[in-house]
């Protein structure tokens, strides 16, 4: 077999599998900042205060820019087209905005500069690119930050310690965020240079078998150097898939310790946001002021619980990939969890204009993981109210034989019959509309957690007619995980 070389041509079929992470990492980069810019504005109310309503400005400027790009780019099919230049853009007014906010709230003593950093350290989490680019990417956010503080300041900065302090962070940002790059690209290389020498060792083998027509003797020395090759392309593919699983395994705990570390600022902001939203009335505010101010908890209140729900499903998705999701059973009754989650959810359904009719049979007693069970039944009664508005649901619950079944019977515009069997993998929706917030991870934590209780799951639709979505528990689970699943 022929050394492996790296010619144009593959290197022209690489860069076209990065293009199109590329395009991919652009809308996830947009939807992030479309998420973060509005919910870091209760930060300003606390801490900056005298410049809440310049800085809420800013912010609410660039989510408006966001917006309008991220929909003028699905329309345009920029992400395919220029993927390169939308994320550079998106990256830019990020910085460009936070640098305004930085020079709002003092200039080079700012705590803002802070948020360069976030979003240089962003761009190599989200970009395939390589370290050249990523270099340079990071050198241009740079710029952009001291160039914002330099004019501002008439070329003469008040604080140099100060200033060199927050440059020395940011440079130790780049080249943190540059070697993670060029780490990153040689594995990339690395496992797509192996992956061809296996497909190019199968079509060796494969067009060889088919011209073998000689004798024996020959036939056995063929047989042996494809033997040779057979061997050589088994251990790139055992090593190929150890990297694989290493970089699954790196992955998986990256999103644990992130999830983790978001848990706390989060917690935080929900409780300085229910605690302004319950003392508005008592702080003076103006008539006007205390509308504003209501609003804007209860707008940050939403974005809290969708954060919330973002990351515990990120954190269940590591603990179901390291097979250690935790389950505590105990004797429970289903159809009263029934009536307490129709009665919790009761507001989004109502907002979502969803008739719910119920059909439920009392005293569905069994040995499940309530918890667990909620998380399910949240997950299929909010995707109702995303995908089926304006439906009936109906809900049932009843016992057969040894088991109970449980099934959400909706009137709304059903799943395409080639979506139906993928809606329960990791990162996919039932719905694909882009108008629609998710990960699309909870119908497969969903299905763990049902096969976890030793039972299934199911769904059926008919586009134009509505859907529904069905699952069994047997009543007595002989066998419980221990330490998860």
């Amino acid at each position: 077999m022929k050394p492996f070389s790296w010619t144009p041509e593959l290197e022209a079929r690489y860069q076209e599998t990065s293009r199109i992470r590329t395009a991919e990492s652009a809308k996830l980069a947009c939807m992030l900042a479309l998420i973060l810019f509005p919910a870091f504005s209760l930060t300003d109310w606390f801490t900056q205060r005298e410049h809440f309503l310049v800085l809420s400005e800013i912010r609410y400027s660039a989510v408006i820019f966001f917006v309008v790009f991220y929909f003028g780019a699905n329309r345009t099919k920029l992400w395919s087209i220029a993927a390169r230049s939308s994320l550079l853009l998106i990256f830019i007014v990020a910085t460009l905005s936070i640098t305004l906010m930085t020079l709002v709230t003092g200039s080079e003593e700012s705590p803002y500069y802070a948020g360069v950093n976030l979003v240089s350290l962003a761009a190599v989490l989200v970009l395939p690119w390589g370290a050249i680019e990523i270099a340079w990417t990071s050198l241009l956010l740079f710029l952009i930050y001291v160039t914002g503080v330099v004019v501002h300041s008439h070329f003469r900065i008040l604080n140099p310690a100060a200033f060199m302090n927050n440059l020395s962070f940011m440079l130790g940002t780049g080249i943190i965020g540059t070697s993670s790059a060029f780490l990153s690209d040689r594995l990339r290389r690395g496992s797509f240079e192996r992956s061809l020498q296996i497909e190019r060792s199968v079509n060796i083998l494969s067009k060889e078998q088919k011209s073998s027509s000689r004798d024996l003797e020959t036939l056995s020395l063929e047989v042996h150097q494809h033997k040779v090759q057979l061997e050589q392309a088994t251990r790139f593919a055992q090593t190929a898939q150890a990297e694989a699983v290493e970089a699954l395994n790196v992955r998986d705990e990256f999103i644990s310790v992130s999830s983790h570390e978001l848990k706390t600022p989060l917690t935080i902001l929900k409780l300085q946001n229910d605690y302004l939203r319950m003392n508005i009335d008592r702080l003076n505010f103006n008539e006007e002021q205390s509308v504003f101010l209501r609003l804007q908890t209860h707008r940050n209140e939403n974005q809290i619980y969708r954060l919330t729900r973002l990351i515990d499903d990120m954190l269940d998705l590591s603990q179901i990939n390291a097979n250690s999701l935790k389950f505590v059973f105990a004797d429970m009754d289903l159809s009263l969890l029934l009536f307490e989650m129709l009665k919790k959810l009761h507001q989004p359904l109502s907002d979502a204009k969803v008739e719910v009719e119920t059909q439920i049979t009392d005293l569905l007693v069994g040995n499940w993981d309530r918890l667990r069970l909620e998380q399910v039944l949240m997950n299929l009664l909010t995707n109702t109210a995303k995908h089926a508005q304006g439906s009936k649901l109906t809900v049932r619950a009843y016992r057969e034989n040894h088991e109970v079944v449980v099934e959400l019977q909706d009137t709304g515009p059903g799943i395409p019959s080639e979506r139906v069997h993928q809606i329960f993998e990791q990162f996919t929706r039932a719905n694909s509309d882009i108008g629609i917030a998710g990960l699309g991870l909870g119908l497969f934590i969903s299905k763990r957690i049902i096969e976890s209780h030793r039972g299934s799951i199911s769904a059926k639709s008919t586009l134009g007619k509505g859907s529904i979505f069905s699952f069994r528990l047997p009543r007595d689970i002989l066998w419980q995980p221990s330490d998860g699943i």
